[in-house]
């Protein structure tokens, strides 16, 4: 079987990080190639050497009809038996996409758009760019989500009988042995969805417990000029998750909507334990841990009181994390993620 996964760019964000490791995995037995629209600045995604990795160099996101049909001629030539996009602009090229032989058109709706659009682009552009996503969705063969509530909402526009719910996997991240430095770790782009200068307003509350903000984006500033005075860094951002991860013993999640954030995932997988706002997402990943990983907020005063619970209590964060490192290995590996999906299109081909 080939399989050719579409994104928008390579830059290492989560749907690129979960194709990454869709595609690691699944060279293992198929032929895979990644074709993207664009390149741009900064780090890239690096794949296995099998992998074939196939630029489109659209201009401005938007394909010519001749790299459609270039793209076309690819998929016949090389028989590729499954189309599976990422993002909107990679999704609409799916659509768009009309090879000979027959094909199974997939994506992966990584969150609500109507929550995630219109937070990013406001009410009027952001509530257009969700009815598109859900229009090319409906124009695919399946669409998998992440959660319950996003299949229920999927569902509504896409049809009961083309979406499906699989968990996201990530590789186990390795932390070194070393005491981390901070307690708590945020580990997120900066913007107003993720709520990190709520984090640093509870933090306010609770003396003597540091805490690292890991990420880059428009409300750094905002954020840092909320932690004035408190043991708090911020050491931007890296894909070195070694280090992210070794740098603080629990993370702290105060998203307001999600898909299946693989952040969290990481410090599971890190045997990390917990504090999360309380979203479907969060919820739904809290029913696959053991009693005590995680504890659920819905206010900044919820937020600081678990915050002061787990800095009362350091030896739970000890005792639970081989319990959390299992519940990893039975849910959320990037091998589990890859074999749902493989049988996802086995069942349809």
């Amino acid at each position: 079987m080939h399989i050719m996964f579409l994104l928008s760019s390579l830059e290492p964000t989560g749907p690129g990080f979960v194709v990454r490791s869709l595609a690691d995995e699944m060279i293992k037995h198929h032929s895979v190639t990644v074709s993207y629209l664009f390149d741009t600045d900064g780090e890239k995604l690096a794949f296995s050497d099998d992998v074939k990795v196939l630029p489109i160099h659209a201009r401005a996101g938007k394909t010519s009809s001749q790299q459609r049909q270039a793209l076309t001629q690819f998929i016949e030539d090389e028989r590729v038996d499954v189309i599976f996009s990422h993002t909107l602009k990679a999704d609409l090229l799916n659509t768009r996409l009309k090879p000979k032989r027959q094909v199974f058109k997939l994506s992966t709706s990584h969150n609500n758009p109507f929550e995630d659009y219109l937070s990013g682009y406001g009410k009027l552009k952001g509530t257009i760019l969700a009815l598109l996503q859900m229009w090319a969705f409906r124009h695919l063969d399946f669409v998998v989500t992440l959660n319950p509530a996003l299949e229920k909402l999927h569902r509504k526009f896409v049809g009961k009988k083309k979406v499906a719910t699989i968990l996201n996997g990530v590789e186990p991240i390795q932390t070194t042995d070393i005491e981390p430095e901070n307690l708590f770790g945020v580990v997120a782009t900066f913007n107003h969805r993720k709520h990190q200068v709520a984090i640093a307003k509870a933090q306010h509350q609770v003396e003597g417990a540091p805490i690292v903000f890991w990420g880059d984006g428009p409300d750094r500033k905002q954020v840092e000029q909320q932690a004035e005075g408190l043991t708090a860094t911020f050491p931007g951002f890296t894909t070195d998750k070694s280090r992210i991860f070794s740098s603080f013993k629990m993370l702290i999640s105060a998203s307001e909507s999600e898909g299946m954030p693989l952040s969290v995932l990481e410090a599971i997988s890190a045997g990390k334990p917990l504090i999360l706002s309380d979203i479907p997402a969060h919820r739904f990943i809290g029913e696959f841990l053991p009693q005590g990983a995680v504890q659920f907020f819905e206010t900044e005063a919820g937020l600081a009181d678990s915050m002061r619970y787990w800095q009362q209590h350091p030896e739970a964060i000890t005792q639970l994390k081989p319990k959390i490192e299992a519940s990893f290995d039975q849910y959320f590996t990037a091998e589990k993620m890859s074999d749902s999906y493989l049988k996802l299109i086995e069942n349809h081909l």
